[in-house]
């Protein structure tokens, strides 16, 4: 289903829009009276789920200048863009635009959704008794999203700490100038909004079930989310039991776990799904910057291809690979590369000793033996084996970096004898070239799946009821070294603090299977970032991953945690509870 940025509705509540809109005919929209009818009111729905699409948003930037550069998912070969590089060397600048359009994007989005409400409440008042239970889910949709964007913005710019600084909460339509004066709330507050939102959503979605929407099952899932943010793991662990029992979803096979972050239908809206942002190409417009209903994310993470054995080429940007800490930390300890081709007949090729240790690495059995974790070759792509589609022929991908890639030197700041530069894989296009799609790519999200909930669920059990935590644990770990997650398997976690694939010793998830596990399971989802923050963990995973950008140290300060307002905002909002956050 697709879904469009319906601005020209918004305008509908504004008073001052009543003379453009003094028409005879009672079957056009007019101030008057609009909604007039269930189906106007389901397009002032469908314009809160636009928002998914917004190209400062998930659109675009979400996850690959915004979350996969914070949470170290990526490295940067871009080494000329000090905003974007302060993203991962925990030295973010003021008024970055990278930033600053999200922050309007998702108010924009929350403001649709007030909107929606608006009109959901309009019309209600003279609603047939044969039409509530559809206003209900209306409602209930709007609600949800509400929070949801809210969610997003709280995450990016909201300080962590519950006494903290959060974001502004709006839940009305302001139609005068004097109203855009809003404070900042406090952290805890942002959350307790949130909560209400999701919790009201629950109930009035009870029933819906169009997948391609939201659901009583995705207001619950980002219920407990908010709940264990403000650390109320009972409250968190009763809306997880209720999806585990009787939302009817389960884990899909290893296979389709697989396959389902590759844009394919067969794949997508699947078992395991309990929020999906579908996205669908459109070939008339270019993506980026404009209202479509697919995302160029790819754009930024795009492959490099080794074509004819000699050149190489890319499909987009190429801004981003894998960080090369997370190839460890998945259990990866092959040489690098570059270390191990040599030049044949013209054409770069690996030494055959290192191609079939390679190849004996990847195969199941020897990763349920102790090689590393199997989502590793689901989470990235391994340069010279695994292969992309351009213009009809597939050719192996390559490392992601500028010019030679086989020519690295010092004065790059990455070493050829110890830089990876793996392609990130989930979400990437892996089919056809980003030109020919018009920078449209039609892989979907996962904001929430079972799979994270069983982790959530864990979480919340494991002083009470440690055997039922590792098990919900082991679920997760189990599916994907491809046994049934629902039998015990010779690869199940025999503690809560046993071993993981991890080979540092001193890595905090090294002996910490449920974190480990949310971090492997959701990797490159732009889901880490929630609970690096949640758990006060920024320290820890800047001393693991060390460098960034060529080399350069990782530097950490608490103020990373919340990025900086616009300038544009203090502009707009001259409320005296509007503060920017320190250090910018």
């Amino acid at each position: 289903m697709k879904f469009s940025l319906l601005i020209g509705l918004i305008v509908l509540f504004n008073a001052g829009c009543d003379d453009y809109l003094k028409i005879s005919d009672p079957d056009k929209i007019a101030a008057e009276n609009f909604p007039s009818s269930l189906a106007q009111v389901d397009l002032l729905v469908n314009s809160t789920y636009g928002g998914l699409h917004e190209y400062s948003f998930l659109g675009w930037k979400w996850h690959g200048l915004l979350m996969q550069p914070l949470d170290h998912t990526a490295d940067l070969q871009w080494r000329f863009d000090p905003s974007l590089n302060g993203l991962v060397l925990g030295l973010a600048i003021g008024d970055t635009w990278h930033t600053g359009t999200t922050w309007r994007s998702l108010n924009t989005s929350i403001y649709y959704c007030n909107v929606a409400l608006a009109g959901i409440n309009r019309y209600r008042e003279n609603a047939k008794d044969s039409e509530k239970q559809q206003l209900n889910s209306f409602e209930g949709q709007a609600l949800f999203l509400r929070s949801y964007y809210l969610w997003h913005l709280q995450t990016l710019h909201g300080q962590p700490k519950l006494d903290g600084m959060g974001v502004p909460v709006v839940q009305k339509v302001i139609t005068d100038l004097k109203e855009f004066s809003v404070p900042r709330e406090k952290t805890s507050a942002v959350y307790r909004a949130m909560i209400n939102d999701f919790k009201r959503a629950g109930e009035l979605l009870k029933g819906q079930t169009d997948k391609h929407r939201a659901t009583e099952w995705s207001a619950k899932a980002f219920l407990a989310k908010s709940y264990m943010y403000i650390n109320q793991m009972d409250s968190a662990r009763i809306a997880l039991k209720d999806i585990i029992d009787k939302s009817g979803k389960s884990l899909v096979s290893f296979h389709d776990y697989g396959e389902m972050f590759g844009g394919s239908d067969a794949y997508e809206m699947n078992s395991e799904a309990i929020f999906e942002v579908e996205n669908n190409l459109d070939l008339t417009i270019k993506a980026t910057g404009a209202a479509v209903t697919s995302t160029s994310y790819p754009v930024i993470s795009t492959l490099f291809q080794v074509i004819d054995g000699v050149r190489q080429s890319k499909k987009g940007f190429g801004n981003t690979y894998m960080h090369d800490a997370n190839l460890p930390r998945f259990g990866y300890n092959g040489k690098p590369l570059l270390t191990e081709i040599e030049h044949v007949n013209g054409e770069w090729q690996m030494k055959p000793a290192y191609l079939e240790q390679q190849l004996e690495m990847r195969k199941m059995e020897n990763m349920r033996i102790g090689g590393p974790d199997p989502r590793l070759y689901i989470n990235a792509l391994q340069p010279m084996i695994d292969s992309a589609e351009y213009h009809g022929s597939w050719y192996p991908v390559a490392q992601q970096e500028f010019g030679n890639w086989w020519e690295l030197s010092s004065e790059t700041g990455l070493d050829p004898n110890t830089f990876y530069g793996w392609p990130i894989g989930k979400g990437n296009l892996i089919v056809g070239a980003l030109g020919d799609q018009n920078w449209n790519n039609n892989v979907d999200f996962y904001p929430v799946r079972l799979a994270d909930v069983y982790l959530m669920f864990a979480e919340t059990v494991k002083d009470s009821d440690p055997n039922l935590a590792l098990e919900y644990i082991n679920k997760v770990h189990r599916r994907a070294y491809d046994y049934d997650p629902n039998g015990p398997s010779p690869v199940d976690y025999k503690s809560l603090t046993d071993h993981t694939k991890t080979l540092d010793p001193s890595d905090h998830l090294a002996n910490s299977p449920l974190y480990y596990e949310l971090w492997a399971e959701t990797f490159a989802e732009g889901k880490w970032w929630e609970t690096v923050r949640r758990l006060d963990w920024g320290q820890r995973e800047a001393d693991y991953y060390k460098t960034g950008v060529a080399g350069r140290p990782i530097v950490w300060r608490v103020e990373h945690y919340a990025m900086p307002i616009p300038a544009a905002e203090f502009d707009a909002n001259d409320s005296p509870g509007m503060i920017q956050n320190p250090g910018y």
